[in-house]
């Protein structure tokens, strides 16, 4: 199965994935913003290293879909991707391929997520002739001022030999689950087991449940890739100039 975006007439629709009160209404904004980034347009044209890899049009249906493969079966990740495109105004087909073998079930500290996400973007970029980009997207516990908070990376990986990165937002782990987590045991699999929800990280996942839909682990992911996609965009080619991967990424 593979995940295509087909531009319509309507604007782009952009997820804003972030811990906003409820009481704030924030679609005006969300509609201004996807008007103003749908008046882009940037020519097709092949990059070098620190450039999109691939031909792409940013407003129009005329060029062919970016193939964009992630290594991840859940429908999530690949709706998450192909969303993180099209707030750029960029078509994208998602195409699933297995997750690298060895890498943690519930990775913790920020080099292991790190290191899950490139792994990941590089077994798909391999495993798929003809693909622009392998993406991975990982979660993990990462310690921050001695709390846990479950973050989201995602790494974009091209023929180049480039990976960016990019990270989306981060919820404290509950104190209920952190024991398990820390013991390696998948923070989805204790959550659905406690809120007695099968398959949870598929659907909402746990924070859809700890913010009641208002926030879905498909906004957590959307976000990473978006993010990781910003170094890639050819009007910021001239910010990051990238040609290479560092050397910490190069050894991830």
């Amino acid at each position: 199965m593979v995940y295509m975006y087909q531009p319509t007439a309507t604007a782009i629709t952009i997820i804003i994935a972030s811990s906003i009160a409820s009481s704030i209404d924030v679609r005006p904004f969300i509609s201004a913003l996807s008007s103003s980034i749908y008046k882009y347009c940037v020519a097709p044209r092949r990059t070098n290293g620190g450039g999109l890899g691939a031909a792409i049009l940013f407003k129009g249906g005329a060029s062919p879909p970016v193939i964009v493969a992630v290594a991840s079966r859940n429908p999530n990740k690949l709706r998450a991707v192909v969303a993180a495109y099209r707030m750029f105004g960029i078509r994208a087909t998602a195409v699933p391929v297995d997750r690298p073998p060895g890498l943690p079930q519930q990775p913790v500290g920020l080099g292991e997520v790190v290191r899950g996400a490139v792994e990941r973007a590089r077994r798909a970029l391999s495993a798929v002739r003809g693909a622009a980009h392998g993406v991975g997207i990982e979660a993990g516990a990462v310690e921050a001022g001695g709390l846990y908070l479950d973050v989201t990376v995602a790494a974009i990986a091209d023929a180049s030999g480039l990976v960016t990165l990019g990270v989306g937002p981060g919820f404290q782990v509950p104190s209920v689950f952190l024991g398990g987590v820390l013991s390696g045991v998948e923070l989805g699999a204790l959550a659905e087991s406690f809120f007695g929800r099968p398959a949870v990280g598929y659907r909402e996942g746990l924070v859809g449940l700890l913010s009641g839909g208002r926030v879905t682990r498909l906004d957590l992911n959307a976000a990473a890739v978006a993010m990781a996609l910003l170094p890639r965009l050819p009007r910021n080619s001239r910010l990051y100039g990238q040609t290479t991967t560092p050397n910490a990424l190069q050894k991830a």
